[in-house]
């Protein structure tokens, strides 16, 4: 038991020690001597492969500097010791302004800004890891989509870790408003739906990248059209603005804003409003950001 918890320097006392009687007759068994050492070798090399420390991997270099184990000691422990060097505050810099945040555009009156696009693939990625979208093939500019209003908040939160800034989701009636500017049009932008939107009769049954239709008047694209959007509220079914509120009956449901590929003309129009679970994926659903001005 103290063979088992000593470290690997005691132990390769002691096998040293064990090997004394061939050492005294290496005149009579040369051969037999130098299978000992290479079974030595071996031995020490299996001590420090189970530690697997920087330190254990540096003993059997110092025992055996010709051993044939080296090149495999000395690269691990580079590998070792480059996982524990902690990253320089400029390198911590550099990796914070990497980050491509999204283009945002301020409401003219207002006190917050809104992105000029859906969320895409790609910005989903770069925070996240990985793509849940059921259209991957569609590309790193589609809206990333099949993520629920939890996902969304769980990606504004590690967006703002690494950003340093306070993004969030549009309220409802934020959204509304950037969608039509106080305007009477029938969709986000004007009336001419198939020049604003990817809806049931365009998109051949999917979405497609964003910012290819025209903008609204505010220069925001997709909103009538090409995954609906979540946004804060609960549901409320009369349509109150409900940011900040436990809303009774909404049964943990959320807003969802804006038409998708797959819906029709009629139901394609700015004020196009559901309500789901907030933990539903489906792939009509995406988001939009938006950030309060300061």
């Amino acid at each position: 038991m103290k063979l088992i918890q000593s470290s690997l320097a005691s132990i390769l006392v002691f096998l040293l020690c064990a090997q004394v009687p061939a050492v005294i007759a290496a005149d009579a068994a040369p051969a037999a001597t130098k299978a000992s050492s290479a079974d030595l070798d071996d031995t020490l090399w299996g001590v420090a492969e189970r530690a697997n420390t920087a330190d254990d991997y540096q003993v059997y270099l110092d025992s055996f500097p010709q051993g044939k184990y080296v090149p495999f000691a000395k690269s691990r422990i580079k590998r070792l010791q480059a996982a524990q060097t902690p990253i320089p505050p400029q390198a911590a810099v550099m990796q914070r302004t990497a980050l491509v945040e999204p283009v945002m555009l301020p409401i003219p009156g207002k006190d917050y800004e809104i992105g000029k696009y859906e969320v895409t693939q790609k910005e989903w990625r770069d925070i996240m890891g990985e793509n849940p979208s059921h259209f991957k093939t569609c590309g790193d500019d589609c809206p990333v989509e099949q993520i629920s209003w939890s996902d969304a908040k769980r990606f504004i939160t590690k967006l703002n870790q690494r950003s340093e800034k306070e993004y969030r989701l549009p309220s409802e009636e934020e959204w509304l408003y950037a969608c039509t500017g106080g305007r009477a049009d029938a969709y986000c932008g004007g009336n001419d739906v198939t020049a604003l939107a990817w809806y049931a009769a365009n998109s051949g049954g999917a979405t497609h990248p964003v910012g290819q239709k025209q903008p609204n008047g505010f220069g925001l694209y997709d909103m009538s059209g090409n995954v609906a959007e979540w946004v804060a509220d609960e549901w409320s079914p009369n349509g109150e603005s409900t940011v900040g509120m436990a809303v009774v009956g909404s049964m943990g449901k959320r807003v969802l804003l804006g038409g998708d590929y797959e819906i029709k003309p009629a139901r394609s129009a700015g004020i196009a409003r559901r309500g789901d679970v907030q933990a539903t994926h489906d792939r009509h659903y995406g988001f939009r950001l938006a950030r309060t001005l300061k």
